[in-house]
């Protein structure tokens, strides 16, 4: 059944996970990982259009219009530049559990700006040429002949800034033995788990 939801959506890959004997009232769960952006682009993303208006609603629409963003500064390469990274994290700062939370240790040591600073800075970030560049619908790394890839990688890297780089979250999560919303998770703010801090690559 869920292999027939991946074949209508016709993107990224099904993922069985058994239940977790370390967790109380653990469940079996069923992922489906999309690690090609441009498969969220062209296959996932208009799904959720109708006529030009987001289907989602309320909370889930403000964070899947923040999400959108994201996947825009990323597809076009500005994440890989000081200011594309620094509105990368910003935006993520206002999305699921940042833009609810009354848990202030969550912003401890991090800088949260404003969602009308974050529109103004993706503006001027916008005016910077962007480091990839977009031939007949493949990207490439500005000024040269090199393609980037389209999968994300993710890259842990250790206390002596050794890297292991993999395809996935749940390759990297499998090898590590940690678990994906962990991994998930400090993707997101930053932290390190394990000796391990994560980077998208």
């Amino acid at each position: 059944m869920y292999n027939k939801i991946r074949e209508f959506l016709n993107v990224g890959n099904v993922l069985l996970s058994s239940q977790r004997v370390d967790r109380v009232n653990s469940n079996p769960t069923v992922i489906l990982e999309i690690n090609k952006v441009q498969e969220l682009r062209e296959n996932l993303i208009p799904l959720l259009y109708d006529n030009g208006i987001i289907l989602l609603r309320t909370l889930k629409a403000q964070d899947f219009s923040l999400w959108l963003k994201l996947v825009d500064i990323y597809y076009k390469g500005y994440h890989t530049i000081l200011e594309g990274k620094y509105l990368f994290d910003a935006i993520k700062m206002h999305m699921n559990k940042y833009r609810l939370t009354t848990n202030t240790k969550l912003y401890e040591n991090k800088n949260r700006i404003s969602l009308s600073e974050i529109d103004e800075l993706l503006s001027k970030l916008y005016l910077i040429e962007s480091p990839y560049e977009i031939k007949e619908g493949i990207r490439y790394i500005r000024n040269t002949t090199r393609l980037v890839s389209e999968s994300v990688k993710i890259a842990a890297v250790d206390k002596e800034n050794n890297r292991k780089i993999y395809d996935s979250i749940s390759e990297c999560a499998k090898d590590l033995k940690i678990s994906r919303n962990r991994i998930k998770e400090c993707l997101i703010t930053g932290d390190a788990y394990n000796g391990y801090v994560f980077v998208i690559v």
